[in-house]
């Protein structure tokens, strides 16, 4: 069956043959596939803590990266093997183009597969609540951490005293002021709420606005002896631990008259917040637990309800960081599929020849630019080396004697489309944040409007891209009919 649909192919449609296109959509297919799938077992969260699938994910990015240059370095021994556009089929101009998308599509298929893990995982993460749903029972754990975590985060209260000797002592603050009130330092009142909604917890610095209104509500609960609204706090979450199947021996009243103590909340035992030892660890390690004030007698597992919880909110990637990656993706794939294309157009020894000579002469640019700090220097540079080549290149298309150096020529200027736009966008970009801080505001708009569109930009320069393939490929073809020498 393979056999006949590539022997048809080769009789029919050499193109398609030739690329190995359709062999290599169907792989591309099932690696992203796998890749999906794959994404969508990383997203389980078992409330139980029984099983969880956890795996390092640049570790994983790292082995898929192997695998599919793996499959990028079979595809082109098959594809090299013959060029289309040396055969004795007759192709239109426009052959070139279509061999140009073939490419293009193919080392995107290759190279997508973060995008395609990403999207599995966010997939089987958002099915387990809507973003309302998750929003409400975020908040309820976070509002009941506020009586099971350690308090006393305010660590940086303290004082500095002088002797008569001038010798500096520090000391700790005995009470703090919350809302009008003095309390003990060691008050309950001064404990926290826990954010379970950021991707990464590394401390009080990166606590979310919303966990810090939270704080505030319920401080204020507290200082009111709004005994209601903490009770309702404690039954909600208790609720939530009963639904998801965890372990506790609390209560609403055994737990309530475990931590209030109206009005200075300082006679007060914590719960445990593991049933086991081993899940001491599903906290975050930039987090340190002080186990002082728990009461031994009473637990619930609220470590591994906010270790699944954050994964929860933890949609792999923000929708910044998605974009951001793909849009990586994208001039990866530019620059790729342009070094192949126009090793294809040429040949190995001026490819190699122009790879080299361009890395010579690149660095030599930076030497000259960066001692004098000059992005327009190295700009110019750039944009003089490819009018140069431009014009040779246009010189031997009207004399149509012998190709010469435009093979060198017609490498650089092809590598040079999928840069030319990113380098003035880059100018741009530098120029308008240097304005905006220093000279005018007025810039600030145009500054951000660029800061936030990098993903609609890398479109705008794939279009780019193949317009001027599309535009060239006339040009291109009778090149290839210019005799050597």
């Amino acid at each position: 069956m393979y056999k006949k649909i590539q022997t048809r192919l080769l009789s029919q449609y050499p193109l398609l043959w030739n690329t190995k296109f359709i062999p290599m959509f169907f792989v591309g297919i099932l690696l992203n596939l796998g890749y999906f799938g794959f994404g969508y077992l990383c997203g389980i969260v078992d409330f139980t803590g029984e099983f969880d699938i956890n795996f390092d994910e640049e570790i994983l990015f790292l082995i898929g990266l192997f695998i599919n240059i793996l499959v990028l370095i079979i595809w082109l021994i098959y594809y090299f093997r013959n060029n289309s556009l040396s055969t004795f089929y007759r192709k239109s101009s426009a052959s070139i183009f279509y061999e140009f998308i073939h490419i293009f599509v193919i080392c995107l298929f290759i190279f997508i597969y973060p995008i395609s893990y990403s999207l599995g995982k966010e997939f089987k993460l958002n099915s387990y609540y809507s973003k309302e749903e998750l929003l409400t029972k975020s908040i309820i754990i976070s509002n009941a951490a506020f009586f099971i975590n350690n308090p006393n985060y305010n660590t940086d209260c303290t004082t500095t005293e002088f002797d008569s000797d001038g010798k500096q002592h520090v000391k700790f603050c005995d009470s703090i002021e919350v809302f009008g009130k003095k309390i003990k330092y060691s008050s309950l009142i001064n404990s926290r709420t826990e954010d379970v909604f950021q991707k990464y917890n590394y401390g009080e610095a990166y606590r979310t606005t919303l966990t810090d209104s939270l704080d505030t509500v319920i401080k204020i609960a507290l200082i009111n002896n709004d005994k209601v609204k903490i009770k309702k706090i404690m039954s909600d979450y208790l609720r939530l631990v009963s639904e998801l199947k965890l372990k506790t021996n609390l209560t609403v009243t055994n737990w309530f008259k475990l931590v209030y103590d109206y009005p200075n909340f300082v006679n007060y035992q914590l719960v445990k917040p593991y049933f086991k030892l081993s899940e001491m660890s599903f906290r975050n390690n930039y987090e340190e637990i002080d186990t002082t004030n728990y009461n031994s007698k009473f637990y619930v597992q609220h470590n591994l309800l906010v270790q699944n919880f954050r994964k929860l909110n933890y949609d792999f990637v923000s929708k910044n960081d998605f974009y951001d990656i793909l849009t990586a993706i994208i001039f990866l794939t530019s620059i790729i599929s342009s070094l192949i294309f126009s090793y294809r157009l040429t040949n190995l020894k001026s490819w190699m020849t122009t790879f080299i000579v361009t890395g010579l002469l690149e660095i030599l640019f930076l030497m000259i630019a960066v001692p004098l700090n000059s992005l327009n220097l190295f700009l110019g540079l750039n944009g003089l080396l490819l009018i140069i080549n431009l014009l040779h290149f246009s010189f031997i298309m009207k004399k149509k004697k012998q190709k010469g150096l435009t093979k060198y020529s017609l490498n650089y200027f092809i590598w040079s489309i999928v840069v030319f736009l990113p380098l003035i966008y880059a100018f741009c970009y530098n120029q308008l944040h240097i304005y905006s801080m220093n000279i005018s505001d007025e810039f600030d708009s145009i500054f951000y409007f660029m800061e936030d569109n990098f993903f609609e930009f890398s479109i705008i320069n794939v279009i780019f891209l193949m317009t001027t393939i599309l535009v060239l490929t006339k040009t291109l073809y009778n090149w290839k009919g210019i005799p050597e020498e």
